[in-house]
């Protein structure tokens, strides 16, 4: 990260929590309206069990990973950008060019403005 500055590193992190945060809780609504179907009666409990399984062991698991490591937040944000986990209003101006150029690397289409 040559040229970030230290208050930029921490807001990068800052913005990685974020980012996490608000995957975590999509993936979440995805489980929750999973115990809606059982308690409505629509799926068994073992349709059930085998969700909550399933969230474990993909979503989840991909979540601690991903956000688990500081070593290149500037490329985690990047890529929370261009899943839609974080808007171009969330990131300062002064850190939006290396987000979104980080974006592009990983093959995200951004507007670069």
């Amino acid at each position: 990260m040559a040229g970030i500055t230290k208050r930029q590193r921490k807001v990068l992190r800052q913005l990685m929590e974020l980012a996490r945060t608000r995957e975590q809780a999509s993936h979440l609504r995805e489980l929750g309206a999973k115990f809606d179907q059982w308690r409505e009666g629509i799926i068994t409990g073992d349709d059930l069990d085998s969700a909550i399984h399933k969230y474990h062991q993909g979503p989840a698991r991909d979540v601690y990973f991903r956000y688990g490591s500081t070593n290149a937040p500037e490329v985690i944000v990047g890529m929370a950008v261009g899943l839609s986990f974080l808007s171009r209003d969330d990131i300062p101006d002064d850190l939006w060019q290396e987000v979104a150029h980080r974006a592009k690397m990983l093959g995200y289409a951004l507007d670069m403005e």
